[in-house]
């Protein structure tokens, strides 16, 4: 159907060619028919004209909407631009309100958590001192006594473990001498406990791979061994201070091994008393912490008995000690039934055996593994065998027949002092100022010249431990 708006037009281009038709004849003078083609021509080119014009038109105004959009994404983008700083400083506001609040929180929990953890070692430190308490009021009762009579065979073969055990204590607990106790005492506090090192040597290399710190009480120009005043200062209370003494040198030593880039360790061993001992416990912790750097130099030594009677308070703060990147060592082994694997994942990585008990006959028959296996054993967990008391090459001889891998004794160096100027700070000191102190030569100490080796006496108080 035709719409009215082209009607019209089909009416007005018929009108326009009548009239340039009729100028045509009536002024020109021409023709009908030419009028009337060059009417129609006319109206042809003004359509003509008009398409090109209306063509044009419409291509110049897709360019002005183009420009237009430009434009205005542009201004989109110059607010986005601006709109970003606004956003992040909306978001680090939001973060540090956030840090802000929290902050209290993670303060008081931290105190929180200290709290508990003092009253878990408080709680478990009573319960030990209750559980013990049978046997120490007997210990003491026997020492200010004097030795009981022994029981008779029939007698002790009745008795149950417990009464066994407080039997045994009895029978062996030493007195304390008050003395003896103010003398270690005056030690600590006057800078008389020194460090002596002794090697430990790979086999059959020797060369030495580890040292043993070793304390010497100085009672003036006398060295006493450790046998003779470690259980004294365990039985008067202080054995928290003394750890702690020596662990401060033994980390000056392991420091100076570290500045002169020494593949050496050095093994320090912390009796269970000071872990338990909350003060001393946990300034130990703080310097472990602040020395994270010597792991790989310092190693920490604690035996198997007190090991295996560490509780929750204590595999805790060793599994710190772990994560840290610190070692242990299990010394004092007389038990040879062991989980390598669960030894690793608590963080040994050395274990120390007695030479005498490792070529001991009659525990080759009885021990739940052979001394020629364990080794093996040891290292494919990653734990490395230290033969105690390597006092002859014979002996050295026969851990090398069962492929141990580490020794120490006196084959291979007995215990030396540490030069003073390792913890004085001074560098370059003569070794005659070594001398001034009136430390003994490395070979023979006057104090331990008829001892036979000094290092059989410490050995035997931490197994005691």
């Amino acid at each position: 159907m035709l719409k009215p708006g082209a009607i019209f037009i089909a009416f007005c281009m018929t009108a326009v060619v009548a009239s340039v038709a009729t100028i045509l004849v009536v002024g020109l003078g021409m023709r009908l028919p030419l009028a009337l083609a060059g009417g129609v021509g006319g109206v042809a080119l003004i359509a003509l004209v008009n398409h090109l014009a209306s063509r044009a038109t419409t291509g110049r105004q897709p360019n002005v909407r183009f420009f237009e959009l430009e434009e205005r994404i542009s201004l989109i983008a110059e607010r986005v631009l601006a709109l970003e700083p606004r956003i992040l400083r909306v978001d680090a506001a939001a973060q540090e309100t956030a840090r802000r609040t929290a902050a209290p929180l993670e303060k008081e929990i931290a105190e929180l958590g200290s709290l508990v953890r003092m009253i878990a070692e408080t709680v478990e430190q009573h319960d030990r001192a209750i559980a013990d308490l049978p046997a120490r009021q007997a210990a003491w009762n026997i020492s200010q006594s004097g030795p009981l009579p022994e029981l008779p065979r029939d007698d002790e073969e009745e008795m149950d473990e417990e009464e066994a055990f407080i039997a045994q204590a009895q029978a062996k607990a030493p007195a304390i001498d008050p003395g003896k106790a103010k003398q270690i005492r005056r030690a600590i506090e006057s800078d008389g406990i020194e460090l002596h090192l002794q090697p430990v040597a790979a086999l059959p290399q020797r060369r030495v791979i580890q040292y043993l710190a070793v304390p010497y009480m100085r009672d003036q120009d006398v060295l006493i061994p450790p046998g003779e005043f470690v259980l004294d200062a365990r039985l008067g209370g202080l054995q928290p201070a003394l750890d702690a003494f020596v662990l401060d040198r033994a980390m000056r030593v392991a420091r100076r091994l570290k500045a002169r880039d020494r593949d050496i360790s050095l093994m320090v061993s912390i009796e269970a008393e000071t872990l338990m001992s909350s003060n001393f416990a946990s300034d130990i912790a703080k310097r472990l912490d602040g020395n994270a750097d010597l792991a790989t130099h310092l190693v920490i030594g604690f035996s198997q008995e007190a090991f295996y009677g560490f509780g929750n308070v204590e595999a805790e703060m060793l599994s710190g000690f772990s994560e840290r990147g610190f070692r242990f060592a299990l010394t004092g082994v007389r038990d040879l039934d062991l989980d390598a694997a669960s030894l690793h994942q608590l963080g040994i990585r050395f274990l120390r055996l007695g030479t005498d008990f490792l070529l001991d006959p009659e525990r080759t028959r009885t021990s739940a593994i052979h001394p020629a296996d364990l080794p093996g054993l040891l290292r494919r967990h990653g734990i490395l065998l230290v033969a105690d008391g390597a006092d002859t090459e014979a002996r050295v001889a026969d851990l090398l027949d069962l492929d141990v891998r580490a020794a120490q004794g006196a084959v291979f160096g007995m215990p030396r002092p540490v030069r003073p100027e390792i913890f004085t700070g001074e560098e370059g000191a003569p070794a005659a100022k070594t001398g001034a102190r009136g430390v003994p030569a490395p070979a023979a100490p006057p104090a331990t010249a008829d001892r036979g080796n000094p290092v059989r006496p410490f050995r035997s108080v931490a197994r005691r431990a």
